[in-house]
């Protein structure tokens, strides 16, 4: 799935930009700590307003939000309400242990919301990701996420095996609880920044449940969704497309990827 982090600071504006991504996304979050406290009263009636499930995310400053004024017991009490409404999925962090912190989550499972636990390292790529997306999942009760800071071509190749060390465990698990641990089938994991940006667009065929996209200002190496889907052909990546990537540095700015993406769909060959 492609998912649009929205950052607008009114929901209206959200659904504008929604509406312009329609046909190249699967999925939305509402990144609450962008709006305007004005907008908050209005979350709960956002999801019935798309047809596309929804993510409520209040993302808190250490963790890449943008709102720095509001305490733990404004921010629960604002997604209390907001929790009111049809959202597919709610995000919260996964050190997030106070008491209206557990409140919020308990509200959310009883409703049918499947609950979101993440974290954001914005220094680099911890050598236990696998572990604690793992963890995370708390026995399959919560969806883990993980957004990483990739320096380098290492910390890109610490994602990929994190990708593969997480599939063999769900892999492993076959459907049950094992008895050494928890297990997990889905999962969101990608890479931040430049080193970072290939894990976003082959987040699918690594294993990830979906990846995100804006016009870039929800998180580094975000790009818009048409380019995830038009030139990328994100949602037609398999574990059998062929991959081919540009060595250099800086190459972020090649064209290469406006030139081969297009000839490869136009013959049919499957690859990026």
């Amino acid at each position: 799935m492609i998912c649009l982090s929205c950052t607008e600071e009114t929901l209206n504006e959200a659904l504008g930009t929604i509406e312009k991504s329609i046909k190249y996304i699967d999925a939305v979050e509402i990144r609450a700590d962008y709006l305007l406290p004005s907008e908050y009263h209005l979350l709960a009636e956002f999801p019935s307003k798309i047809k596309l499930p929804c993510i409520l995310t209040f993302r808190w400053p250490k963790d890449g939000g943008n709102d720095k004024t509001l305490s733990i017991a404004e921010r629960a009490e604002i997604l209390s309400k907001a929790l009111d409404g049809h959202w597919a999925y709610f995000d919260i962090e996964d050190d997030a242990d106070s008491s209206d912190e557990k409140l919020l989550v308990k509200k959310a499972e009883d409703s049918g919301v499947k609950v979101i636990k993440s974290f954001h390292d914005f220094t680099g790529v911890p050598d236990n990701l696998a572990q604690r997306i793992i963890k995370n999942s708390y026995g399959n009760r919560f969806i883990p996420k993980a957004a990483v800071m990739s320096n380098s071509t290492e910390d890109f190749l610490k994602i990929v095996q994190a990708h593969k060390d997480i599939q063999k465990e769900i892999e492993l698990s076959n459907g049950y609880s094992c008895t050494n641990g928890p297990f997990l089938t889905d999962y969101i994991l990608v890479g931040m920044g430049d080193y970072g940006f290939p894990s976003r667009i082959l987040a699918g065929v690594f294993g990830s449940m979906l990846t995100f996209c804006s016009s870039g200002k929800a998180a580094p190496g975000h790009v818009n969704p048409e380019i995830m889907s038009e030139l990328y052909n994100y949602n037609n990546l398999n574990e059998n497309t062929k991959v081919f990537g540009i060595i250099g540095n800086p190459v972020m700015h090649s064209k290469s990827p406006d030139i081969h993406n297009p000839a490869f769909q136009q013959k049919n060959i499957d690859a990026v």
